[in-house]
């Protein structure tokens, strides 16, 4: 648990994780999913959301730098991201026009 909560902010993807942990894809997976009950990428993208939020929120970081701090290959997908995750577009989420608690949408 300590070697995820350390590095999740440092990875992209799962794969990096499994990595770091010394373990098969596979195995990284079955074990992930026994210690945090969730899998590892779903895991990885409600961190990365949260993040996301918080420097949306709370930094003074303009929209493309979020996008780029984050690796999206661009601003539209960044803009997916979060009408995907949010329900809004990053600038509406920024400006706190979105009416929306924080939380991603599921489904």
């Amino acid at each position: 648990m300590n070697l995820m909560y350390r590095n999740y902010r440092h990875v992209n993807s799962v794969q990096e994780l499994a990595d770091l942990s010394l373990y098969s894809s596979s195995g990284f997976k079955k074990q992930f999913y026994r210690v945090f009950g969730h899998s590892p990428s779903s895991w990885l993208r409600d961190r990365k959301s949260a993040l996301i939020l918080q420097d949306l929120n709370s930094s003074s970081l303009r929209i493309k730098e979020i996008a780029d701090k984050y690796n999206f290959s661009s601003v539209s997908s960044f803009s997916t991201f979060c009408r995907k995750n949010f329900g809004s577009p990053p600038g509406k989420i920024r400006s706190g026009k979105t009416g929306k608690t924080g939380l991603c949408k599921k489904g």
